[in-house]
Order: structure tokens, then sequence, then C-alpha cells
């Protein structure tokens, strides 16, 4: 799926929302989610897709914000987390969005593929994928955490409230 269809995406769903200010973000990540299966599904491996997802929802700004970042992060991982000769046994994405109780929402994406190569440094990083999703974490006033244990783990924490 591709960064225009992302946000026309999140049009749509504003359009048909009863709440014009608000987009349920779990309900996007999942669209966005199962589109790049059906985009991917031509390659080798389709990942299982695994959802922890509790209901959360945004402004626009930050719902396409979020959600560019889903798309990139995902999309890498179709690319290149199972690639190779030796793909794990069950290849799974999670994506997992949640609210604590101090306000803070974690946006969480894991796959236990091959895992990014400690020689890439997202925030140096060359690639636009990598660039994007470190721009608009920082756009949202968030914080990315990236895990390389047993494939990648992305997580954005931010306070919507704060915004």
């Amino acid at each position: 799926m591709d960064r225009i269809q992302v946000m026309s995406m999140i049009h749509e769903m504003l359009y048909e929302s009863s709440n014009l200010s608000n987009i349920d973000f779990s309900e996007y990540a999942r669209a966005i989610s199962e589109s790049l299966v059906t985009t991917y599904s031509n390659s080798r491996i389709i990942p299982r897709l695994s959802f922890d997802l509790e209901p959360v929802r945004f402004g626009i700004d930050t719902a396409i914000s979020c959600g560019l970042i889903v798309n990139e992060v995902l999309t890498n991982s179709f690319k290149y987390a199972f690639s190779g000769e030796c793909p794990p046994h069950d290849p799974t994405l999670s994506v997992g969005v949640r609210r604590s109780a101090d306000g803070v929402v974690a946006i969480a994406i894991f796959d236990n593929g091959k895992g990014i190569p400690e020689s890439v440094d997202p925030a140096t990083a060359t690639t636009l994928g990598l660039q994007l999703v470190v721009m608009l974490t920082r756009q949202i006033d968030g914080e990315w955490e990236l895990g390389r244990d047993g494939g990648t783990r992305w997580t954005r924490r931010f306070n919507p409230q704060t915004r």
C-alpha cells in the first residue's frame, strides 16, 4: 500500500465516522495491516497477522501520522523480515495499540523475521521509509524504541493530549 492510499483510507474512515474529529486508530491500523497482506499476497511467504488492539481515538492529523508509521514499518517487514534462505517456521506480524492509565499511547509492531541488522541506525538512515518513521514519530512528539531480539520490534510512545 502506498502512502497516498494510507492517507486516502483515513479520509474515507473520517467521512464514514459519526464523530468527524476522532478516528478509531485501532480500526485504522487493522485495515492498513490487512490491506498490506493483500498487497503482498504474491510474495513467497505471507506472515500470519496477530492483533492486540485497544480502541484509541485520534484526530485526523495524529491518525494520518500514526497510520503512515504503521504502513512503513509493516511494509519493511513484508519486504525484508522474511526474505532469504531460512524464514521462520511460523512467520508472524503483530500490531498492538494500547493506552496507559496516564494517557500515553503505545503502538507496537513486531515481526519474528531476521531482524534489522545492528549496522542500521534508524536515526541516521538514508532510506526514505526509515527517515519517515523517525520524522513522523517526532512530529507526534513521540519516542521510538527498536528491539532486535528474535526479529524486529518497533514501539512508539506518545501522549496525544499534549499535542
